[in-house]
This record gives structure tokens, sequence and C-alpha cells, in this order.
């Protein structure tokens, strides 16, 4: 009975169990990596598979974040296409617009090298471009004092010494400057705004004042206020070429994009619909008007809206908490200090890798090293198929040990005797389920994981009729263990040469569980037929189970590891019996996949 009991705690234990798991995440971080995105926190493979909502930054990650002046407006004067001959009013706008940037400017032969935010490297460029430069702007009227930007203020203001005057040059979003400015044209401004944002351009406003003595206070309060309007300047940032199509395969995956970003409403309106995320101007709201709305009221339209305009870190952090309260999963990313919060608030942070702060990646729970909208995509696939593969882990492992304790407890009751040595068992679970079990992580995911909706936040792993799959098969392991159990050990006709004996019943159990075991790997690998799914899709898979195969059939045939493992010498005939019963899983696997497919058809 001792033996018995600890026969049963054997059987009990998956020993494999969590290391298979634990490999089956590892694998998918290194084929995340492979494709730009590193995984900073583990479980976080898993998370992503289950998410539904992803809220986007603009600048860099669905656009190419390479700013281009496009249009540039001062005084009723327009230059409607930059690489034409600038008018002097317009290279004023921008000669000002450079003073107020903290670009590093460099050469690389003839090459133009713009280190630097890529807003104000784009207002550089095109003042370089027509044959100024910064520094000798900035030996003109050299820098005494700064206000920097702010991403709560969105703008910046420089203090320069102007001959024996001085002057601020503020710039920033139009909307945000509006109140500041007293004098110039602001009407037709206002409409030039507009006109701009709808051609998809971010709009940068730039002002001035001049003083008659240096200010003695480098503030906010004093400085940027009562300014002169000197112009407009429209910038083009190019979505990403592939984010159009990734945004419509997350839609198809049942995921929905949000974009959240600090431009004007018009701009990042433009911008979405070109790329598909907004269908009507309803789906986009602005930072004011979120902030003017409770927490209930947000969560009664998060799902109807897909465009944020002008936010500030704290608004990033009630979109994430109110569709939390609704039950999704949500992936957010961030570049900045300020976006550290709101990382650690949704349940997946995607930090840049490229333009992303230091603070911000360590709140992340993943980085993109191309700051990459399609990376995050690509990231919801492979967790969606580590999900599946640790479910096929459990299937596979489970059937098995299973059927182990029903193999002898039933053996017991029916006064058969122990089917199997402790030892015996501890080789099943540890080579013919472990070796194909380590490489059964490295499945790759089925065709159409992303045709399918995201995995519910709450699905247990047993969910979706697995329990039922598992109990079908102990059911046969058990039945096939058994009964070749039975007649190698009370049968003599099946024998030949060899009398029947509980040492050949075991032999013959042990190899019938062994083979049946390491070819149930191929049952579990998909739902489709065994014979449909090519063995190369995962040649680990194959030579793990071909070495696990040959261990158990050498550890049968010598004679020593026969004494070593409890084994003896058995028969031609009872060799076809092992082989013939061994495959009948396969069969059984089929019947059920057909099943199961026959009632996806009729739905």
């Amino acid at each position: 009975m001792f033996m018995t009991a600890v026969s049963l705690a054997v059987a009990a234990v998956p020993e494999t169990l969590m290391v298979i798991v634990t490999l089956t995440l590892a694998y998918g971080v290194q084929k995340m990596a492979k494709k730009n995105a590193i995984i900073r926190r583990l479980p976080a493979v898993e998370t992503l598979g289950t998410a539904n909502v992803i809220c986007s930054d603009k600048t860099g990650t669905l656009t190419q974040n390479k700013m281009r002046v496009r249009r540039v407006w001062s005084r009723g004067d327009e230059v409607t296409d930059t690489e034409d001959a600038m008018t002097d009013e317009a290279m004023e706008v921008l000669k000002m617009a450079s003073l107020c940037t903290d670009v590093i400017v460099d050469k690389d032969g003839d090459d133009l090298v713009i280190q630097g935010n890529p807003t104000e490297a784009a207002i550089v460029r095109a003042v370089e471009e027509n044959y100024h430069t910064k520094a000798e702007l900035e030996e003109k009227y050299p820098r005494i004092g700064e206000i920097p930007f702010d991403s709560e203020r969105k703008m910046m203001t420089t203090v320069h010494k102007m001959g024996k005057k001085y002057i601020s040059v503020t710039k920033g979003a139009f909307d945000v400057l509006l109140t500041r400015f007293r004098f110039g044209d602001l009407d037709q401004a206002a409409v030039v705004n507009d006109r701009f944002g709808k051609r998809a351009l971010r709009v940068i406003a730039v002002g001035y004042a001049i003083y008659d003595e240096e200010p003695k206070e480098i503030t906010s309060e004093a400085l940027e206020k009562n300014l002169r309007l000197l112009g407009l300047i429209g910038m083009i940032d190019p979505p990403r070429p592939e984010s159009k199509g990734a945004i419509a395969r997350a839609k198809k995956a049942g995921i929905k994009t949000v974009m959240i970003t600090g431009d004007h409403v018009v701009t990042a309106g433009a911008i979405a619909k070109e790329l598909g995320i907004l269908q009507d101007k309803s789906e986009a709201l602005t930072g004011s008007e979120l902030q003017k709305m409770t927490d209930e009221e947000l969560d009664a339209r998060v799902k109807s809206l897909s465009v944020y305009a002008r936010v500030t870190p704290e608004d990033k952090i009630r979109i994430v908490k109110s569709w939390q309260r609704t039950g999704a999963v949500v992936a957010m990313t961030g570049d900045g200090v300020n976006d550290a919060p709101a990382l650690k608030a949704s349940d997946v942070g995607c930090a840049m890798g490229i333009t992303g702060t230091d603070v911000a990646q360590g709140a992340a729970d993943m980085i993109l090293t191309d700051d990459n909208f399609a990376t995050i995509v690509d990231a919801v696939a492979q967790g969606r198929a580590v999900y599946r593969n640790i479910r096929k882990a459990v299937n596979f492992l489970l059937s098995c040990n299973i059927s182990e304790i029903f193999i002898v407890l039933i053996a017991m009751l029916m006064g058969w005797g122990a089917p199997f040595t402790a030892v015996q068992l501890l080789f099943v679970n540890v080579v013919a389920d472990g070796l194909p079990g380590f490489a059964l992580g490295k499945e790759p995911a089925e065709i159409g994981i992303m045709d399918e909706p995201p995995i519910p936040r709450n699905e247990g792993i047993f969910a979706r009729g697995l329990w039922q799959k598992i109990g079908i098969n102990a059911f046969v392991f058990t039945v096939i263990t058994l009964f070749g159990f039975y007649l190698g050990a009370n049968v003599d006709s099946v024998s030949y040469f060899f009398d029947a004996s509980q040492e050949i019943g075991q032999t013959v159990a042990f190899l019938i569980l062994a083979y049946s075991s390491i070819l149930h790997v191929f049952n579990v690998r998909s739902t489709q037929s065994i014979f449909r799914v090519k063995l190369s899709s995962n040649k680990s898979l194959l030579e793990m189970a071909v070495l696990a195969v040959l261990i158990t059939t050498v550890i049968a045939l010598l004679p020593f590891t026969q004494e070593l493992f409890g084994l003896v010498p058995i028969g031609m005939n009872h060799w076809l019996l092992v082989i013939g019963l061994s495959i009948v899983p396969i069969f059984v696997n089929e019947m059920i996949k057909f099943h199961y497919s026959t009632e996806d058809e009729e739905e």
C-alpha cells in the first residue's frame, strides 16, 4: 500500500507544468524581442493577449516623427509650399521661432544632423535650408533667459538681447497662446489655424514682445502676456506606412485603437480619419471638455470616443481608469516623465525605446525599440499565441496525469495489482511528457489568431471546453492502458514465448502510457486535424518527441535499464499491442476536432 500511495502521489503532480509555463512565457518574450518589443515583466506577455483597447500617442507612434514645415502664415502673407521660395515675412517667423528652440545642430559631411525635439528640429531645418543658421541667429540675438516648454502650459519662451533692447519670443499651440496675444490679426489667424488643422498640419504659433530694459523676472506671469502675434507655422508628420494596416488588423481582432495627443483637435481628427481611427467628429474630445466631465459622464461616453486632443498627463490616467471600469484591458503608450503614472495605471504600459525617458521606461511593462504602433499589435498577437500555448500545455499534461491517477486507482480496486512503479510514472512525467512539453511553448501562432475577439479578462484557463477535452483524453488513456495492462498480466495467448505476468503487464502499460502521451502532444498542437498541421512548423517539438520515443524504447530493450526501471522483455505481439493502443487517442481526437468543426460551420 505504501508504494501505491507513492505512485498516486507521483501521478497526481505534473512535475514539469510550471517549468513548461515559464518556458512558454520566456519563448514569447524572445519572439517579441525579435519584433522590437522588449518585455520587462513576464506576466505582461499573457496580459497582452487579453488587451482589447490600445491608447496610443500620435507623434512618433502612429506617425513617422519626421516633422517638416509645409506652410507659414504671417500678417496676411501665406507660403503654401516651403519648398518654393520663402518670403521675407515667412522667413522672419521661422527665424524667430528657431531662437525659441533647444535643438543641437551639427554637420555630417553635407548632411544636416539636428538632435532634439522633432517639432523644433523641423523649424530649425527650414531655417538652415534657406541659407540661415541657428548659430548666426543666436550670435546676433544672444539668449539671456528662458521659460522651458511644459506639457501642461504647451508653450516655451526665450529672452534675447536685441541691440540695445530685449525681445522675448514665445511659441506654442495657437489655441493656448490665444489669450496671451494682444496685438495682431487674431481673427484671420484663427481661420488659418483651422485650415491648417484640417490639412492634418500641426500648428505652432509664434509671438513676441520687445522691452527697453532687461526683464527683471523670467517668469510666465511677467513675460507670457501682451504678446504680438508674428505668425503661424504648419508642419506635417506623415503617418507611418504600416499604421493604417496595423489599426485595421487590431480592429478585426476586436481591439479598439484610441488616439491621445497634445495636438489641436482638428489636426488630430484629420490624422485619425486618415488612419481609420475616427469615423465621425463626435468621436473626438478635447482635454478641456474632458476636464469638465465627471467620471460617471466619461464612463458613459468612453466607448464611443476615439480621439482625445490637447490632453494632459492627468487626463491620460482618467481615460485609462475609465476604460478599466468598463472591464477593458488597456495598453497605453507613453514617452515622457509625466506619462509614467498613466503607464503604471494601465494593464500594459508601453514605453518608447527611442524617444522615451528612463522614467517612462522604468514604469512600463514593455518597451518598443522602434516606437511603432504596429509593434504593439504584433505583441498582442504573440500574447494570444502564448496564452494558447499555455492552454495546450495544460491540456497535454493534465490529460496524462489525471489518467495516471485513475489507472492506478482502478487497477488496485479491481485487484489487479499496481500497474506502474513510482519510478516508471516519474519517467513518463519527466521524459514522455516533459521533453515534448518543453518544445510545445515554441508552437507558432495559429493562422487566424487575430481574426478572433480578445480573450475575456476573467476567462479561466479551463474555459472553452478545455476541461471536457482533458476529461475525454484522460478517459481514453485510462481505458487503453488498463486494457493493455490486463492483457499483459493475465492473458497467456498474447505472449507467444512469454507467460503472462504482473511484470509483463506493467511493461506493456508503461509503454502504452509513454508512447500515447508523446503522440498526444501532436493532438493538442492545433484545433485543426493533426494531418493538416505541418510537422516542420515546430521542428523543436518533432525533435523532442523523437528523442522521447528513442529514450523510452531504449530503456525497454536494454537489460541494464530494464532492471533499473522494473521492466521485463516482451514479445512481438506485445509490441504490436502497444503500438496499436498508443495511436487510439489520435483517432479519438480527430473525431472530437471534426465534431467541433462541424458545430462551428453550423453556427
